[in-house]
């Protein structure tokens, strides 16, 4: 039997799915949601990211990418909504969520394992492999 994913999306206060989204990706690992509740990011096992519009009634992707490498967090920026990807090597990459361009690299030294964004966007934190965490002008 093969493996069907279901994504609910829920209203806070609800325990009825306003919405499921079952076509892609194949087995979600990491979700994202933009701070207007406008985009849904959806990264998965084989490293594939849909962006999912949440404001639309359809089940399909707005767009599909694959990230470079194993994707341990996305979120988005706050202020753009551009994606904010951390792939398991050593990038962060931000995304055009809505072209799928790659906007701003930034280097590590040692894979990037955890990243945050700061509510209003002027600062990114990672943490990388070697132990350190940088903090970046968002």
């Amino acid at each position: 039997m093969g493996y069907i994913p279901v994504i609910a999306v829920l209203l806070v206060g609800q325990a009825t799915p306003v919405r499921l989204l079952t076509s892609r990706p194949v087995r979600p690992t990491r979700l994202a949601v933009a701070a207007d509740a406008s985009l849904l990011a959806v990264a998965d096992i084989n490293n594939a990211v849909a962006v999912f519009d949440l404001r639309s009634s359809g089940s399909q992707p707005l767009q599909q990418f694959s990230a470079p490498g194993i994707v341990s967090t996305l979120t988005f920026h706050p202020r753009d909504r551009g994606l904010v990807v951390a792939c398991g090597e050593q990038t962060v990459r931000i995304f055009d969520p809505t072209r799928t361009t790659e906007t701003v690299r930034i280097q590590h030294p040692q894979p990037v394992r955890l990243l945050s964004v700061s509510d209003d966007g002027s600062v990114i934190a990672t943490a990388a492999d070697d132990g350190n965490v940088r903090v970046w002008a968002g």
